[in-house]
C-alpha cells in the first residue's frame, strides 16, 4: 500500500485539473487516485501516478481528436482493402538499402537484382548486370502493379519524376563507389 497521498488540489496536468481525492486506491499500485475536471467538461477519475509521470492528460477527449486528426492523413493513405497507398506512391528506398533505388539490391557477385511487394507477395522480377537494368525492371513493375491499382483507388500514378531523380542518385553514388575502388596506375 503505498504512503499518504500528496495533495494534487487545484494542480493541472495536461487538460486535466484535479478536483479531489477519492476514496479509492488503484488496484495495481496502491496508489491514489484523484478525481478530475477535463478542459472538455467531462469529469473522470485518474490514478496519481499516472497524472504526475504524464501518461493521462485529459479525460480520453484529447486521443479522439489525435485518432481524428491523424485518421484524416491515414484515411488517405490506407486504402478500403486495408493497403498503404503512401508505400506504394513512395520511391524513397529504405533505410537499409545501400543502392539507393526503392527495391534493387546488389548481391555478393557484384549483380543487381529487382523485386516488388504488392498485396503482401513479393515479386522477384531477376538478377541484372547493371543498376540501370534492375531499377527500370523495378519501374516497369511498379507501373504494372502499382498504377492500375492506385488509379481505381483515386490516386495518382507512381511518379516518372521521383524515379529518375532516386536512379541518377544511385548512378551518382556507384560512379564515386567505383571511383573509390580503383586501383591506381601501376
Amino acid at each position: 500500500m503505498a504512503g499518504k497521498p500528496i495533495d494534487l488540489t487545484g494542480q493541472r496536468f495536461g487538460r486535466l485539473v484535479a478536483v479531489e481525492l477519492t476514496d479509492r486506491r488503484d488496484r495495481h499500485s496502491g496508489g491514489a487516485i484523484w478525481r478530475c475536471r477535463c478542459d472538455c467538461g467531462n469529469t473522470c477519475e485518474v490514478g496519481a501516478h499516472e497524472l504526475r509521470n504524464g501518461n493521462t492528460r485529459s479525460c480520453g477527449c484529447g486521443n479522439a481528436e489525435n485518432r481524428k486528426r491523424s485518421g484524416e492523413n491515414r484515411n488517405d493513405a490506407v486504402l478500403s482493402d486495408g493497403s498503404r497507398a503512401d508505400r506504394y506512391l513512395s520511391s524513397r528506398p529504405r533505410a537499409d538499402n545501400v543502392v539507393g533505388v526503392r527495391g534493387v539490391g546488389v548481391r555478393k557477385s557484384g549483380r543487381y537484382y529487382a523485386e516488388i511487394t504488392f498485396g503482401g507477395v513479393t515479386h522477384t522480377l531477376g538478377t541484372f548486370d547493371t543498376l540501370d537494368e534492375a531499377a527500370w525492371a523495378r519501374r516497369e513493375a511498379e507501373i504494372k502493379l502499382y498504377d492500375p491499382y492506385l488509379t481505381a483507388h483515386g490516386k495518382p500514378p507512381t511518379s516518372e519524376e521521383e524515379f529518375l531523380r532516386s536512379l541518377r542518385a544511385a548512378e551518382e553514388k556507384e560512379g564515386n563507389h567505383a571511383q573509390g575502388n580503383q586501383q591506381p596506375p601501376v
